[in-house]
Order: C-alpha cells, then sequence, then structure tokens
C-alpha cells in the first residue's frame, strides 16, 4: 500500500470542502478529478527540468515520457504514444474469444511488412513511400546554437504532425481478416464479431524523441561507410522504407553494408535465403553474416555452473567476409563519381591496411581473439562529442550532410564506419565482437546505449556505435515486439502480443502445456459433408485461445495472482515474450517472401519456430532467468539492476501491482526506455 501524503490542516480542511460542495451539486466532480489529475502530471513532468519555455512541447496525443523536446534530465529515453484503454479492452477480448487457427498456414512463416501497410480498399499502400524519416536542416556557421536547435525544433514538430498523421489514416482504413496482425474468427462465441472490425489497427511506434534522432544525424554526418544491422530473423523489418529514403538523401549517398545479425539463431538455409532476397533487393549494398558471441568453454566454481555464459566473438570466416565486403566500400570512396575535374580528390585516407584487422585476428589462450584497439596519436581525436567543433566544421551539403566530392583540403587521418540500425539488432554486440573483448555496454532490453560512441578498430579505421531508434513504418506494434525492437517487460496489451505470436507459433505445443478447461472435447455427433469440416473442430482435439495459452502456461508454473489466486497470466505473458525475442529457449525465423519450406524435415504446421533450440519439448523456465541483461553480467551493471526500480503492472481480473507479488516482481536497468515506466503511474494518479 503506498504511503499516504502528508498534507497540512489547512489543505485538509480545504478538501473536506470541495467534497461537501461536490455531495451538494455546486461543484461537478469530473471537472475538479480532471483538474487534480492534470495538476499531478504538470507537478511530475516539471520537475528536475529547466523552466518553461526553453523549448516547444510536443503537440498532439499523450505521449509517454512527454514533455519539452529534449529538455528532461532523462533527455534520451525514446518516446511513444500511449495506448488508449478502449483499444486494450478490445484487445484482451480478441484474444479471449478468437479461436488460432491449427495447424497454422503456411502465408505465417512469410515476412511481408507490405502486406501490412495494405487494406481492403488498396488505397493505403502507396502512402507507405511517404513516411520519412527527420532530416537535419540546413545551417550556417554564421548561426548561433539557438538559431540551428530552434529550426531543427521546428522540422521535428513538422515532421511529427505529417507521420502522425499517416498512421492515423493507416489505423482507421478498413482491415481485412487476413491483413489483421490480431485475426478475426468469424465462428467465435463473440456475440457481434463484425463489431471487433470497427477498431482501429494495432498501434505502430517509432521514435518520438529529437534528442535521440540528434545522435543518428551526428553518426551519419562524420561516416563514411555505414554498416545497417538487421536481425536475420526478420531483416525487411529492420530496414524500413524511412531509413532507406533517409540514406538515399545523404549527398553523397555512402556506401552501405547489410548485416544480417544473429545467424546462430536461425537454421543457414534461411540465413542464405535472406542474403540472396536483400542482394536482389538492394544490388548496390554488400551482404554478410555474422555471429557474435560463442558459448564459454569449462565450468565455473562459483555455483553457476548450470548457467551458460556467452562471451564476444566473431568467427573467422564471418570476419574475413565483413573485411571483404569493407574493403570494397572504400574502394568504391577512392574511385571519382562521373563528370568529376580532374582535381578531384578523395577525402578519405589512402592506403588502409585491412590485412592487418585479419593477421591480428589470432586467438589467445583463453580462447579469445586479440584484436585490441590502438589508440591514435594525442592529437587525433579518439572521441567526438555533439557540440565538438570538428563536427561542425565538416564541409556540409545542401541538406546537411557531409560532403566528402568537396575537393582541395586535407584528408582525414583515418575513415570512419557508423553502425546505426534499430534497437537491439546487435550492434554493441558485434563491437564487442571485433575487438574480442567487451568493450562497451551490450543488453538483451532494448535501449541499452544512450549515447553514440567510438572506437578506434585500428590507427586507421574508427567505428561509431550509434544508439538504436525505431524508424516509423507502418507495422503492428506485436511484430515489434516480438522482434525485440521495444521492451516487452512494459509494454501494456501483452495478450495482443501473445495472440500475434500464438498465430504463428504452436506455443501450446512447443511448451507441452494442458488445456485450462481440463475436460476432454465433447464429441461432435454432427454429420458433415466431405471437405466440409473444420481442422480445429475435428474429434479428440481442443481448441486454443491465446488467454488459454496464457493460462495454461501460468498454470504450469505455479504463478498465481496474491489476492484471487487466479493464474497470473501477464507473467507468463512476460516470460514467453522474452523468450521468444531472446531467439535461445524458442527459435524463430521468418522466411523471405516467394520461398518454399527450407527447413528439411520440420514440418510446414510449425509456423516460424525453428525446432532444435533450448525448448525443442514440454518444459519450463522462470522469467527472473530473463533479467534484461546479457550473460556476461559485469559488478557494476548487477548492482544497478538491483538499485532499479520494479515496473508495475496490472494483473488478470485483480488491478493489483506484479511488484506486491515476491515472485512476480520484475527488475528492469534504466535505459532510454525508461519512460515507458510512466505508463502506469499515470493511470493510478487519474483513478486515484
Amino acid at each position: 500500500m503506498p504511503r499516504r501524503k502528508p498534507i497540512s490542516a489547512k489543505q485538509r480542511k480545504a478538501e473536506l470542502q470541495l467534497k461537501r460542495a461536490v455531495k451538494r451539486g455546486d461543484v461537478e466532480a469530473t471537472a475538479i478529478a480532471n483538474e487534480q489529475a492534470a495538476e499531478r502530471r504538470k507537478k511530475r513532468h516539471t520537475k528536475g527540468r529547466t523552466p518553461t519555455g526553453s523549448a516547444k512541447s510536443v503537440p498532439g496525443p499523450s505521449i509517454i515520457g512527454a514533455g519539452n523536446i529534449g529538455i528532461s534530465t532523462r533527455r534520451l529515453e525514446s518516446r511513444f504514444l500511449k495506448l488508449d484503454k478502449g483499444w486494450l479492452e478490445h484487445a484482451k477480448l480478441v484474444a479471449a474469444t478468437t479461436v488460432l487457427v491449427r495447424p497454422i498456414p503456411e502465408n505465417m512463416q512469410v515476412l511481408n511488412v507490405h502486406a501490412f501497410s495494405a487494406s481492403s480498399a488498396g488505397g493505403i499502400g502507396a502512402i507507405e513511400t511517404t513516411l520519412s524519416a527527420p532530416r537535419r536542416p540546413k545551417w550556417r556557421y554564421d548561426q548561433s546554437k539557438k538559431e540551428v536547435e530552434k529550426n531543427e525544433e521546428g522540422l521535428f514538430l513538422k515532421w511529427l504532425r505529417e507521420t502522425d498523421d499517416i498512421v492515423e489514416r493507416w489505423q482507421t482504413e478498413p482491415l481485412s481478416v487476413t491483413q489483421s496482425p490480431v485475426s478475426v474468427d468469424h465462428e467465435t462465441n463473440v456475440e457481434d464479431p463484425n463489431k471487433l472490425s470497427l477498431f482501429k489497427r494495432s498501434p505502430t511506434w517509432f521514435e518520438r524523441n529529437l534528442e535521440v534522432w540528434r545522435q543518428l544525424w551526428r553518426v551519419t554526418e562524420i561516416s563514411q561507410i555505414l554498416l545497417i544491422l538487421l536481425d536475420s530473423r526478420a531483416p525487411t523489418l529492420h530496414f524500413p522504407s524511412s531509413m532507406q529514403q533517409y540514406i538515399q538523401s545523404m549527398r553523397p549517398t555512402p556506401p552501405l553494408v547489410l548485416v544480417l545479425t544473429k545467424v546462430d539463431l536461425i537454421t543457414p538455409a534461411r540465413a542464405k535465403a535472406w542474403t540472396e532476397f536483400l542482394t536482389a533487393q538492394h544490388p548496390t549494398a554488400r551482404i554478410v553474416q555474422v555471429e557474435s558471441y560463442k558459448e564459454r568453454e569449462g565450468i565455473l566454481n562459483d555455483g553457476r555452473a548450470g548457467k551458460k555464459f556467452l562471451d564476444p566473438h566473431i568467427p573467422t570466416g564471418f570476419l574475413a567476409q565483413l573485411v571483404d565486403a569493407l574493403k570494397a566500400a572504400y574502394t568504391d570512396l577512392l574511385t571519382p563519381p562521373p563528370n568529376t575535374k580532374a582535381t578531384w580528390k578523395p577525402r578519405v585516407r589512402e592506403g588502409v591496411d585491412w590485412e592487418r584487422i585479419l593477421a591480428d585476428n589470432t586467438p589467445n589462450g583463453d580462447g579469445r581473439t586479440d584484436t585490441a584497439a590502438i589508440i591514435p596519436k594525442a592529437n587525433e581525436p579518439s572521441t567526438i562529442s555533439v557540440t565538438d567543433s570538428s563536427v561542425d566544421k565538416i564541409p556540409l551539403s545542401p541538406h546537411g550532410h557531409a560532403d566528402s566530392t568537396a575537393s582541395g583540403g586535407e584528408e582525414e587521418p583515418f575513415i570512419t564506419i557508423g553502425l546505426i540500425g534499430q534497437p537491439n539488432v546487435g550492434k554493441s554486440s558485434l563491437l564487442n565482437a571485433l575487438f574480442g573483448t567487451k568493450k562497451v555496454k551490450a543488453s538483451k532490453t532494448p535501449g541499452k546505449t544512450k549515447h553514440f560512441q567510438t572506437l578506434f578498430w585500428t590507427p586507421e579505421i574508427r567505428l561509431v556505435d550509434c544508439p538504436g531508434l525505431v524508424f516509423p513504418g507502418l507495422v503492428p506494434m506485436e511484430l515489434q515486439v516480438l522482434a525485440g525492437v521495444l521492451p516487452i517487460s512494459q509494454m501494456p496489451s501483452i495478450p495482443s502480443c501473445v495472440q500475434f505470436v500464438c498465430e504463428r507459433m504452436p506455443l501450446e505445443r512447443i511448451l507441452g502445456l494442458e488445456h485450462p478447461g481440463g475436460d476432454k472435447p465433447v464429441e461432435d455427433k454432427r454429420t458433415w459433408r466431405a471437405g466440409m469440416k473444420n481442422a480445429s473442430e475435428q474429434p479428440g482435439t481442443s481448441t486454443w485461445t491465446a488467454i488459454d495459452v496464457l493460462t495454461a502456461y501460468a498454470t504450469k508454473n505455479g504463478w498465481l495472482t496474491a489476492k484471487a489466486g487466479r493464474p497470473d497470466i501477464q507473467r507468463a505473458g512476460n516470460a514467453l515474450l522474452r523468450a521468444c525475442a531472446d531467439g535461445k529457449n524458442i527459435r524463430w525465423g521468418f522466411r523471405p517472401p516467394s520461398t518454399q519450406n527450407m527447413d528439411g524435415g520440420a514440418v510446414i504446421e510449425d509456423g516460424i519456430w525453428i525446432r532444435g533450440g533450448h525448448h525443442d519439448g514440454p518444459g519450463t523456465w522462470d522469467d527472473a532467468d530473463e533479467s534484461g541483461e546479457d550473460e556476461d553480467v559485469t559488478e557494476d551493471e548487477q548492482g544497478e539492476l538491483e538499485s532499479s526500480e520494479p515496473i508495475e503492472e496490472e494483473s488478470e481480473d485483480d488491478s493489483e501491482d506484479l511488484s506486491q507479488d515476491s515472485g512476480a516482481a520484475f527488475s528492469v536497468a534504466r535505459g532510454r526506455f525508461g519512460a515507458l515506466s510512466l505508463v502506469d503511474n499515470d493511470a493510478s494518479s487519474e483513478d486515484s
């Protein structure tokens, strides 16, 4: 129970007088409650913030972690729109009443992001191409810092309004059953199934914090080569059209290397199929595959022998492919563009020793690679901050990007390679693997990296790790959660996310769950014509819903709510989604469009599930193992986890906090997504 806030006698008297006035009917209770809730929100948002008026506020719908643009004390936390309560109730109703289709249709294995943007009318598909990422406006050297920031804020607010309008039109478009991320079965027990289609589509989230986009601007301005990291389980999700348009708008357009990460979580056949698909879609880019970890050998004698630890490591074959791709991109920078003057000179360093990287990648005694970063000379900067004069003095094109085609001037002493991508695709993990040791913090929780950071791979090559940010795209929120782009522990709509997963993976069969109904299904004695009987209604089979899966999994693990003793489906949903996003306990992966089943002996009914993971049969794991950190957590990071506050979430039908249940408390490290924890606090404040 929260501690009662102490108030003075004068304040107490004013509250009593107000209550009596409301009881007499002199004052409307709703207006008073709204006024008090607004006052509490105002105090909370202005606490620890610079005076109002130093920056404009973001207009439009309610925003998670909203406030003045880039002014809050946690200015690098990501901000997203709040979900409507009506939509949350609707999604929960769909998850409880919609029967899961078994066997899983074969088209559920294919990832076609353009299908989510289509509508029954067919008019919204072209709007997807208008989605874009905000670009840094033009600036001059004679402008002050405040003038530049004011222009950036104005352009960003305009971009927000335009993007919100596109997303709103997409959400309100008519939706067919096959296009719905939460598909509707009209033969369920819903009283009026047609009412389900009257609600909006599942929302999509994208970054709404200007400070986070500024990090991307700085990285792209100082980089000559860009590494776009894509999760190999859903590559097209992590390379949306908005990101492609942003890169193509850069002048000159930097060479691209598309890196498929986490290929050890899918089959080699699917990784090869995605490589061929991306090569056909982006012929000018180089496609490489990488792994960033290997299992630590030996058994520890510290009482944790049963836990597997991973060390940063990239196999020699993958490293050679990556170096070859970077070398080819570097050669493109040395090649003069057509119709250039004879005096043209490249603005990148000539004579980079790429073979040194492979020569230094020799395993030592403990099984790690010895590729230590070499610090450049004292007169060469090792890091660049946002306000560094070296960044501001880079020649810019009319679009505001670094111009490497300008003739004259001194060449840079090193080349800069930027690593960009959406959250949790493995940017920091790849950076650690290239050095063979932990150089930067990496985490399973998206948003661990808050500020771009630079490291020298060799004295001639500098790597820049950009914080992950969610680019706008017309894809459902549930797909973003499954891919690990959004933090699972802070999702307000767990049932809809589990519904999305169950439509593509037979979780009840993977986990060996028993139907919560308990009794065997009643035999159907009706007479059916040949081929007319639904496969899900065959005798001896049970029909499952997403809520049934959550209830059965919570019952199997003994997770009950504290007050009513019902199965804690909120905790079960968190555990299932964490296991799916991690990809080790439950392996999964989409296959590219226009491809056939490629898993050999695996049956088509498995959906996107890939057999051969750590959890191929009946069993369980505790959600406490999914703390959000990597296996090699340091002592400092462990202290950060222990000192973090638990996230409060409502449990099934009890409206109680998970933190009150000793077995259901989640401890999440504060990252850029920490602002999402304000969702439940705002709701509880308004209801009080």
